[in-house]
This record gives C-alpha cells, sequence and structure tokens, in this order.
C-alpha cells in the first residue's frame, strides 16, 4: 500500500487534462511499468522452463505462476483501476496463450489415458484462453465416438442377442464418459452435452428411452437421483440427440409432476399437522399424473401398517377438494420406509419396501 499511495496522491494534487481521471499518474507509470515488467520475464522464464521439464509439468508450473501473480497483484495494484485484470489478462498471454497448441496436443492422449487430474489442469488453463475450450471437446467427442463404437463391437455377440443388454452397455458408456465430465472438465455443460452425443449412434432409440425412463422413474418416486437438476437438464439434451419425442415429452411431464406434488405434499402435511400432530413430517406422498408416468398394469394389493391405512383417507379427502373429480390410485409397491429398532447392540434404522414393512409389522405385532 504504502508503494502505490505517492502515485495516489500525486494524481489528487497535479493539474491533469482530465481532473476526473485521478488515477492517470499511476496507470501511466507504476501499473504500466509493473505489467511489462512482469511480461518481460515470463517471456524468458516460461519458454526456458517449458524446455527444461516438458509441457506437462509446464502446466503446473503455468498455473501455479498465475495464483501466485494474482496474489500479488492484490497487494500492489490499485483495485479501483483495473489492475489486476490487466496483469492477469497478460500473464494468461504469456504463460497460457503463447503455449496453447502445446498444451492441447497433450489433451487427446490425457482422455485416452482416463488421466483426469491432468485434464482438469488443462480445462482450468484452456478455460482463461479464447476458444481455448473448443479444441479440447473436440478430442472429447471423438474419443467417445471412437470408443463407443469399438465397445459396441466387442460385445456385438451379445447386445445384438439382448436389447437390455445393449442398453445397459450405453448406459455404462454414458456413466464412464459422464465421470470424466465431472472430474475433468468441472461439470462443463458444452462437455456433458458432448458425452450425451454418444446416444445419437443408439440405433434402437425406443428400447433405450423405454429403458431410462423405467430407471428414471423409481429414482425420482424414491428420491434416489444424486443429481436431480443434471437429470432434468438430461431430457432436452435427449431431445436434441433425436430420442423420441413422445418419450422425451413424458420424461418433461413427469419432472413438473414431481414439482407440483411437492407443493400439494407441503400443503398438506401443514393441515395434517394440525390435527394429526407430527406424524405428518415423516410420511411423503407423491401425486402423479398416470399419462407421463404409465404404472397402470403394476397395481398390487397390501395390507399396510395400521398407521398409513389411517393416513390414506386423509391424502383423499385433501385431493378430492383441491381437484374436484378426479381419482387417486395407490402404487404401494413403488413406495418405501424407515423402520426404526432397538437392542442391546444399539439403535438402528433399515430402510424397507412398503411390502417388507408391512411383513415386519405383522411378525412384530402381539399374538392372539
Amino acid at each position: 500500500m504504502l508503494q502505490r499511495q505517492p502515485f495516489t496522491l500525486l494524481c489528487i494534487t497535479q493539474t491533469l487534462p482530465n481532473p476526473e481521471d485521478k488515477l492517470k499518474i499511476y496507470r501511466d507509470n507504476f501499473e504500466k511499468s509493473y505489467i511489462e515488467a512482469t511480461e518481460s520475464f515470463y517471456q524468458v522464464k516460461a519458454t526456458q522452463y517449458l524446455q527444461d521439464n516438458g509441457v506437462q509439468n509446464y502446466m503446473r508450473y503455468a498455473f501455479s505462476k498465475l495464483k501466485e501473480e494474482e496474489t500479488r497483484a492484490k497487494k500492489y495494484l490499485e483495485p479501483a483501476s483495473g489492475s489486476i485484470q490487466a496483469l492477469m489478462d497478460c500473464c494468461v498471454g504469456v504463460l497460457v496463450t503463447a503455449f496453447k497448441d502445446q498444451i492441447l496436443a497433450e489433451c487427446p492422449g490425457m482422455i485416452k489415458d482416463n488421466e483426469t487430474e491432468k485434464l482438469q489442469l488443462v480445462f482450468k488453463l484452456m478455460d482463461r484462453v479464447p476458444d481455448g475450450i473448443g479444441s479440447m471437446l473436440n478430442d472429447l467427442e471423438d474419443h467417445i465416438t471412437t470408443a463407443g463404437l469399438d465397445d459396441m463391437k466387442l460385445w456385438a455377440d451379445v447386445i445384438t442377442q439382448d436389447s437390455e443388454k445393449y442398453v445397459e452397455r450405453l448406459l455404462e458408456l454414458f456413466r464412464r464418459f459422464s465421470t470424466i465430465v465431472s472430474s475433468a472438465f468441472c461439470d462443463d455443460p458444452d462437455s456433458s452435452q458432448v458425452a450425451i452425443r454418444l446416444l445419437k449412434y443408439v440405433q434402437n432409440k425406443d428400447v433405450f428411452m423405454r429403458y431410462h425412463k423405467a430407471h428414471l422413474t423409481r429414482r425420482l418416486i424414491l428420491d434416489a437421483s444424486a443429481d436431480s437438476e443434471k437429470e432434468e437438464n438430461m431430457v432436452e439434451w435427449l431431445r436434441e440427440v433425436g430420442m423420441p419425442a413422445d418419450y422425451v415429452n413424458k420424461l418433461a411431464r413427469m419432472f413438473q409432476d414431481i414439482k407440483v406434488s411437492e407443493d400439494l405434499n407441503s400443503q398438506f402435511k401443514e393441515q395434517y399437522r394440525l390435527s394429526k400432530g407430527p406424524i405428518a413430517d415423516s410420511i411423503n406422498i407423491k401425486i402423479l399424473n398416470a399419462g407421463a408416468w404409465a404404472r397402470g398394469s403394476e397395481r398390487i394389493s397390501v395390507s399396510l401398517p395400521l398407521e398409513l391405512e389411517d393416513y390414506i383417507p386423509e391424502v383423499e379427502e385433501f385431493y378430492r377438494r383441491k381437484h374436484n373429480g378426479r381419482k387417486l390410485q395407490w402404487y404401494h409397491h413403488m413406495a418405501n420406509g424407515t423402520i426404526t429398532f432397538s437392542n442391546s447392540v444399539g439403535r438402528f434404522d433399515l430402510d424397507v419396501t412398503t411390502f417388507q414393512m408391512a411383513a415386519v409389522r405383522l411378525e412384530s405385532a402381539p399374538k392372539r
């Protein structure tokens, strides 16, 4: 602070062509000299380091120097003048842009060898450079296309005879490539869309979508999705790669249903809590449109625990008041719950299906 203060004070006391520009002398002298000296230093040092240590070691060097220069700039440069950004633009130019081609040349091999930490470093460097990510995405797409087709050929004898195995292989490939996107490309949206392009090569799109929809249905109903926002984004990506519109539209409606159901659930809990007490907080309902979810053929009767049996009429009456003329159908086999029990060892929570819960409660009921 003491080193830059004389320039700032001098600007205030001198007569300037533009009285509003109180940092002109600071910019023309201190800032200009600081940035030029930094650039001159790295023009020599960076080239020498690359020659002596190779590209991959140089990437670590460049990344560390960018962080160092930013930290140093915050100590010595005037924040209000835009000096810090000007310095960082200069450093990116001399440390990264000048060696962009050499760094990007390492990318295909890293992707092939699944070197996610090194790829992440390349991504963080190239993300600072105009159009730096584009080349990486092209390399990623080339790898996905080649590796995906090679995998399909390897499993050809199996997947041509069993459509479910075919879809399983596709999803396994998608998970593998999504891991690269998540770890190496920092979940960059453009990179995620490159991974989804694998599905353009799917021939039996109806088979894939039936399989995907069945598993998505279960994840949404059981709240088992690792990232619901990414799952929802995937709906549009599936549309972009040419998946059947009817299936894609149903997936979109499923996510809309979940949001509407959450609102209804909150309203019902608030009302039920006033009359029935805290049990409302331990029960979640999902009211979903049968047209989008299409699970009408799978209804199975079951004798529920009394607490749930008493709860169902309350839900139906609440829904009837909200939507006169509509009827609820219950699919207990898609539900689950948690049973808490204690013994001499300790206290345990057991996640079970509705059927398992009914069986456990039946076994634990007092014998007559």
